[in-house]
C-alpha cells in the first residue's frame, strides 16, 4: 500500500458516549493522529443475541472519524466471541494442559471448531456488508493476536481435524509409522484415528508427533485467517491483515502468504531496544516489496491486573517512531487512546485517562508526532537500501525447539542475541525466513535450525557457490523433516551437498572454546558437533569434555564463497563476546560495506531513490552515541534522531 505515514491509536467507541467520542477525536486531531484501529472486541456489541445484528454504533463511529479526516482499520472482533456462543458449550472452547478455557477473557474459543467458523462467517458477512465500502476504511484486521496466549488446542474438533491433517500429509498410515519410527514404545498405529493428540503421558511423546502437532496448529491457524479474509473480500476491496508477533504460535510466512499486508504488535522495553529493531527487520521481509505496519505498541507502559511494566524513559518513544518509519513501517500506533474504565487491562497506559486528563504518555506522543513530521518527506520519496547481512528466523525451527527443548535459553532468544550482536557491531541487517531470496546478501547466518528444507538448502548452496558467506550453526541440520535423526550423514543433506563430515555429536558439558585469534575461552553448551578436519580449515577446538581436542569451528571454500561451520553454542558473557568476534570476523571477510560507523545502540538507516541516498541515525540508547561519517564524528544525545545526509531531494528547479 502506498500513501502517507500513519500515526495511530486503538479506540473503543463501544465503551463511551458520543460526547466522549467528540473529545477523543478532537484530541486525536490535536496530536496529528490520522489512523484509528477499532473493533477489536466488538462482537457482543454488534450481535448481542445469536443472529440479531446491529452495526449502527460502529457506522456512526466510522462516520465521525471520516468527517475528521482520520482513516480507520476495522478489526473483525473474533478474538472474543460473546457468551451466548460458549455458554453450555464447552466443546466450542480451546482446551490445553490447563483445561478447557472459560468465557471471560479472549482467545477462549477453538479456532478450528466448525460452529465457531459458522458463527464467524455469519457475523463477518453482515459486518463487511455494513462497513466494507465505507470511504474512511483503510484496512481490515482479522481477529486479534491469534495464538498469542494459547498454543496447541486439544479439543475434540482439533482431534478430528488432526487425523484428517495427518492423512493428507502422509497418505497411508504405514508411511506415518515409518516416518515417525513408531515401533519404538509400541507406538505403531493401524489407522489415523488412533494417533493421539499430545495429551499427558507417563514419560514423553514421540518428538515426531509433537512437532507435527505444532505444525498442524500453525497451518490451521493460517487457514482460519484465510477463511475470514475470503468472507471479507466478497464485500470489501480493502486490504486484509492480522497482527502477528514473533513468539506467537504461528508460522508467519504461511499466515501472511494468504493476506495482503504484514502488521505486528510489540511491547519491547527500552532495555530491549534491539528486540524492537529486530521486529522491523523481520516484518519488513515477511511481505517483500511492501511496507509493513506497526499497529500496536505502548505510549508509556504496558499493564494488566497481574503485571505493570516499567514505563519507557522520556524521549524514547520518539526514537522508536523514528526507527520504525526509517526501517519502512508505514505506521506507528498505540494501544490505546483512552484508558479503559474497567476490565483486566485498566493498568495499561493510554493517551487520555478514563477521566479525560492528558497522561504522561501524551507528551511522548507529541514528540513522536514531531519526528514523523521531520522524516515523512524523506521517507515518502525513498525506499530502504537492502542490507548485506541476513539472519535466518524460522517459526518451524521454533516448533522443533519447543518439542526438543533447548537447555539454555529459547530459540527466539538466541536469534535475538545474534541480531543484537550485528546491530551493536554497527551494521544494517535483515531477518529472513524460508520464503526469502538470498540473492544480494554477502553474509547469511542460520542458527538453531534443526532441519533445513530442500528449498532453503538449495538457496544456501547457490548463495555460497555464487560468492556468499554462510555461517551454519550452531545446532543446525541434525534432525530430519519428521524430527528424527538422519541415517545417511550426521547433518543430513548439508553434509552431502557440501562434502564435509561430522565425526561426533555429543553434549558439550565441561567443554570450552579454543578459537584461533580469539582471546575468549568461552564455555560451550548444549549439543556439540565435532567435524572431521578433511577438506576443512580448522579454526576452533574443544578443550575439556567428552570431545576434547576435536574441531568444532571450521570453514571451507565452496565455489566462489565460504561455508562456516559452528558446532558449539558459546554461553554466558564470554560466549557472547565470542559470538561477537565471529560475527565481526565474517562481516569483514565477506566484504560487507557500510556508509557510516555508529557506536553500539545507534542505528544508521540508509534509504535511496533515483537521485541518491540518505542516512538517518537514531540513538536507541540511554547514553550519548556517536556516528563516524566521512572522517567526522557526530554525537547524538540519548534517543536523538538526525538526518546525517540527504542526497535524495530533486534539485531541479
Amino acid at each position: 500500500m502506498s500513501g502517507p505515514l500513519y500515526h495511530g491509536v486503538c479506540w473503543y467507541p463501544e465503551l463511551w458516549s458520543e460526547d466522549v467520542w467528540r473529545e477523543d477525536i478532537a484530541a486525536m486531531r490535536s496530536l496529528g493522529i490520522n489512523l484509528v484501529r477499532m473493533g477489536d472486541f466488538l462482537w457482543s456489541t454488534v450481535e448481542p443475541e445469536r443472529g440479531k445484528f446491529d452495526f449502527s454504533l460502529f457506522l456512526r463511529a466510522a462516520d465521525a472519524l471520516h468527517a475528521a479526516g482520520i482513516r480507520f482499520i476495522l478489526t473483525t472482533g473474533t478474538a472474543a466471541p460473546p457468551v451466548w456462543f460458549t455458554y453450555q458449550h464447552p466443546e466450542r472452547c480451546h482446551a490445553d494442559g490447563r483445561g478447557v478455557m472459560s468465557h471471560g477473557s479472549r482467545l477462549h474459543a477453538c479456532i478450528n471448531n466448525p460452529d465457531f467458523h459458522q458463527a464467524v462467517a455469519q457475523m463477518l458477512e453482515k459486518y463487511a456488508a455494513a462497513l466494507g465500502s465505507h470511504p474512511g476504511l483503510l484496512m481490515w484486521q482479522i481477529d486479534n493476536e491469534i495464538k498469542s496466549q494459547v498454543g496447541d488446542c486439544l479439543c475434540a474438533s482439533c482431534r478430528e481435524q488432526w487425523h484428517g491433517w495427518l492423512k493428507a500429509r502422509y497418505g497411508g498410515i504405514g508411511t506415518l509409522n515409518d516416518a515417525w519410527t513408531a515401533d519404538i514404545f509400541s507406538q505403531t498405529y493401524q489407522s489415523f484415528d488412533q494417533v493421539p493428540q499430545p495429551l499427558p503421558t507417563p514419560f514423553l511423546h514421540n518428538p515426531s508427533l509433537l512437532t507435527a502437532y505444532h505444525r498442524f496448529t500453525m497451518e490451521t491457524a493460517a487457514d482460519y485467517a484465510a477463511m475470514q479474509a475470503e468472507v471479507i473480500r466478497r464485500y470489501s476491496s480493502a486490504p486484509v491483515t492480522t497482527d502477528g508477533s514473533i513468539g506467537f504460535h504461528l508460522d508467519h510466512s504461511a499466515m501472511f502468504r494468504k493476506l495482503d499486508v504484514a502488521t505486528f504488535t510489540t511491547y519491547a522495553s527500552q532495555e530491549n531496544h534491539a528486540v524492537y529493531l529486530m521486529n522491523h527487520d523481520f516484518w519488513r521481509n515477511v511481505n517483500p516489496g511492501k511496507k509493513h505496519w506497526l499497529v500496536e505498541t505502548t505510549c508509556l507502559h504496558a499493564g494488566h491486573s497481574d503485571h505493570i511494566a516499567a514505563p519507557l524513559p522520556k524521549g524514547y518513544l520518539a526514537a522508536e517512531a523514528a526507527a520504525g518509519y526509517a526501517l519502512d513501517s508505514q505506521s506507528f500506533c498505540y494501544w490505546h487512546m483512552r484508558q479503559h474504565r474497567g476490565g483486566c487491562e485498566i493498568g495499561h497506559s493510554a493517551l487520555l485517562s478514563a477521566w479525560s486528563a492528558r497522561t504522561a504518555g501524551w507528551h511522548e506522543v507529541e514528540k513522536a508526532a514531531e519526528i514523523k513530521a521531520m522524516l515523512e518527506p524523506l521517507i515518502l520519496r525513498t525506499k530502504p537500501v537492502k542490507p548485506q547481512i541476513a539472519l535466518f528466523y524460522s517459526d518451524i525451527a521454533r516448533a522443533y525447539c519447543e518439542t526438543e527443548k533447548l537447555s539454555l535459553g529459547s530459540y527466539t532468544g538466541w536469534i535475538r542475541t545474534l541480531h543484537k550482536l550485528v546491530f551493536h557491531a554497527g551494521y544494517p541487517r535483515d531477518v529472513i525466513t524460508e520464503s526469502a531470496d538470498w540473492a544480494g546478501y554477502r553474509l547469511v547466518w542460520s542458527a538453531f535450525l534443526p532441519h533445513m528444507d530442500d528449498g532453503t538448502l538449495e538457496k544456501a548452496e547457490r548463495f555460497v557457490r555464487g560468492g556468499g558467506t554462510w555461517i551454519c550453526g550452531p545446532m543446525t541440520g541434525h534432525r530430519t523433516a519428521e524430527h528424527g535423526v538422519p541415517t545417511d550423514y550426521a547433518l543430513g543433506e548439508i553434509e552431502r551437498r557440501f562434502g564435509f563430515s561430522t565425526k561426533f555429536i555429543a553434549p558439550l558439558h565441561g567443554a570450552t572454546a579454543d578459537v584461533e585469534g580469539c582471546a575468549e575461552r568461552a564455555a560451550l553448551t548444549m549439543w556439540g558437533f565435532a567435524f572431521d578436519e578433511y577438506g576443512l580449515t580448522p579454526l576452533g577446538r574443544l578443550r575439556g569434555g567428552c570431545m576434547d581436542g576435536e574441531v568444532f569451528f571450521a570453514e571451507m571454500s565452496v565455489g566462489k564463497g565460504k561455508l562456516v561451520l559452528l558446532g558449539g553454542t558459546p554461553a554466558g558473557e564470554d560466549g557472547e563476546k565470542l559470538l561477537q568476534w565471529i560475527a565481526e570476523k565474517y562481516i569483514g571477510q565477506s566484504g560487507v560495506t557500510r556508509d557510516a560507523v555508529p557506536s553500539a545502540g545507534v542505528d544508521v538507516i540508509a534509504r535511496e531513490n533515483e537521485n541518491g541516498k540518505a542516512l538517518i541515525a537514531v540513538n536507541m540508547d540511554s547514553t550519548v552515541g556517536t556516528v563516524r561519517l566521512n572522517g567526522e564524528t557526530i554525537s547524538l544525545k540519548p534517543y536523538q534522531t538526525t538526518i546525517l545526509y540527504d542526497g535524495t531531494a530533486n534539485e531541479t528547479p
